[in-house]
């Protein structure tokens, strides 16, 4: 009877604290771009794109390529000797993200 007991308690926390929320997706979103210099429009390579807390660089080419959980994500942008820019971007879309040099 205590085994009985004790399996139905089992089950029964089981499903109360089971995760059923259909509107959580676990599948990954890309967002992909490329750095543009906003004046010259040429790529910019080593660009720091900050996520929450994590960090992601372009490419030589200036190019990204982030896998997110979200559909709408803010973006921190930066490289030495252009200006900081955060920004929000929508997943599986293509952009031009354009950074401003510093003005001296």
């Amino acid at each position: 009877m205590k085994i009985f007991v004790i399996i139905t308690f089992c089950l029964i926390s089981l499903l109360i604290f089971a995760d059923n929320n259909p509107d959580k997706s676990t599948t990954l979103n890309t967002i992909t771009g490329v750095v543009l210099d906003s004046q010259s429009n040429e790529t910019l390579a080593g660009v720091k794109l900050k996520i929450d807390s994590t960090i992601y660089y372009s490419d030589v080419n200036g190019n990204f390529f982030i896998n997110v959980n979200s559909n709408e994500v803010k973006i921190e942008a930066s490289l030495i000797s252009y200006d900081y820019k955060n920004i929000i971007l929508t997943v599986d879309k293509t952009i031009n993200l354009k950074l401003d040099p510093n003005k001296p």
